[in-house]
């Protein structure tokens, strides 16, 4: 397991792994990279690859990554460094589309990252679309880990984790929730089909918000409902914006 891995590695001074998360928003990835640190023993940092790209003077990046790396080397429990939408910084130097600085940038970063830095310091590159990233930055990852959208089971699992966390969250306002709701939850579940547990988190606490507002201050049937047919409708819009975007996308190119 990657606990075990990386507390080895700080053990017998070995190289840190690098890892790869991957799939759809909202799975949990920059939890997992929390998780693990903690768990580990190691520090984190979380960065975003959109937000370091937009530094247009590869001088300035370069002088960021070197504080970076010199934060890390003096960091005494190691450091975890979440890199988010990493294929915006790291995109394939052999696409068309990757610009100049981003490939600079690129050869900077394996310059100055050579594997003896390795020791002390782990990447973490999390991304939606796997296949943009460089090839030398892709050899430079061991394990790549794929996170999927939750199954029917998993759903009800999260669903009720966010429907009790958010009903107990105000404790002048608790919202009691209708036994007919325990015995909807499998089909609640089938209903967040295609959903993330980010979105689920989200629907969960918009829930437990409608129910507050009811003078009993109770979650019920009708208003779980209502946001579920809402999140339906939010979903089937999404998808034909996104089919939208293709044809035009499509259409320019």
């Amino acid at each position: 397991n990657l606990v075990s891995r990386i507390k080895s590695a700080k053990k017998y001074d070995e190289n840190l792994p690098n890892l790869l998360l991957y799939g759809v928003p909202g799975t949990g990835k920059t939890a997992f990279a929390k998780a693990l640190a903690g768990e580990s023993g190691l520090n984190y940092a979380l960065t975003s690859g959109s937000e370091f790209a937009k530094i247009t003077d590869l001088s300035v990046a370069n002088d960021e990554l070197r504080d970076l790396l010199e934060w890390a080397q003096d960091d005494e429990k190691g450091l975890i460094v979440f890199i988010d939408e990493a294929e915006s910084l790291f995109a394939n130097r052999k696409l068309p589309t990757t610009s100049k600085s981003a490939q600079d940038f690129v050869n900077t970063f394996l310059a100055l990252i050579p594997e003896k830095t390795q020791k002390n310091l782990m990447f973490i590159f999390a991304t939606n679309h796997p296949f943009k990233l460089d090839d030398a930055i892709m050899d430079r990852i061991g394990p790549k880990i794929e996170f999927t959208l939750p199954a029917a089971a998993e759903r009800e699992k999260i669903l009720v984790k966010y429907l009790r966390s958010f009903a107990q969250e105000n404790k002048d306002a608790i919202v009691s929730i209708h036994p007919d709701i325990v015995n909807k939850l499998p089909e609640y579940a089938e209903s967040l089909e295609g959903l993330s547990p980010r979105s689920i988190k989200f629907i969960a606490e918009e829930m437990i918000v409608s129910a507050r507002r009811r003078k009993d201050k109770q979650l019920t049937h009708d208003i779980v409902q209502t946001i579920l047919n809402d999140a339906k409708h939010d979903v089937q819009q999404a998808t034909q914006w996104e089919q939208e975007r293709r044809k035009w996308v499509s259409a320019l190119g």
